[in-house]
């Protein structure tokens, strides 16, 4: 679209909220911006930082960052907010978590509904997937048909980065020694597409914000 022969005032925002629709984001998502985000280290904001970067001159490699660190420090926000800049800046961008997409690819086994593997990832500029390896995690809950799938998704989303087709945005709880060992059996092929496509793994080093933000909120129980 030429955006500069589009009205400021109606079209171009409706258009802009219309991507941001198509992102599939939760409820919770709705007040969460990179404005009002809180960096935990330089390392975080550099490589987020690069992201955007590519994002505003879509020039150059095709983003990607892979956040991982315990439940609780901000990793799901910067995804809803990075949805909202994304979409601001008119690209396609979709939010999924592992854990709802698996719970929908079992449900299109009773032939209701179709796998969502199937459409995924077309018709998407920015794929951002939260909790890689579930909320808990943890190989003991993993079978063997869920550590096939997942790196059947990876080598999906592998696949579309490489050719140059989708920049990728990941979260996890899991640590990267927890990944390539537990969830992706050591798979040779598995570490050389996750390395190429992440680099170096960012940690988040920062405070636990769900237990400062339920403290807060008690502070009105009487």
């Amino acid at each position: 679209y030429d955006m500069s022969r589009l009205c400021p005032d109606c079209e171009i925002p409706r258009r802009r909220l219309e991507r941001l629709s198509k992102a599939n984001l939760p409820s919770d998502a709705v007040d969460k911006s990179m404005s009002m985000y809180e960096f935990d280290s330089d390392e975080q904001m550099s490589a987020l930082t690069r992201v955007m970067t590519w994002a505003r001159s879509r020039s150059g490699a095709l983003a990607s960052c892979l956040l991982y660190g315990p439940p609780g420090n901000g990793k799901t926000t910067i995804l809803y907010a990075l949805a909202r800049e994304f979409a601001w800046l008119n690209l396609r961008v979709r939010y999924a978590t592992h854990t709802r997409l698996f719970d929908e690819e079992k449900r299109s086994w009773k032939g209701q509904e179709r796998s969502p593997f199937e459409t995924w990832l077309d018709d998407i500029d920015v794929l951002l997937l939260d909790e890689l390896g579930g909320v808990g995690g943890g190989s003991g809950k993993w079978s063997d048909w869920y550590k096939d799938k997942s790196r059947g998704m990876i080598a999906a989303i592998y696949e579309r980065w490489s050719s140059g087709k989708l920049a990728v945005v990941m979260t996890t709880n899991l640590t990267p020694k927890q990944i390539m060992v537990d969830l992706l059996d050591n798979n040779p092929a598995m570490l050389s597409r996750v390395k190429s496509m992440f680099g170096r793994p960012v940690e988040m080093v920062g405070r636990d914000r769900r237990i400062e933000e339920t403290k807060e909120r008690s502070a009105w129980d009487f």
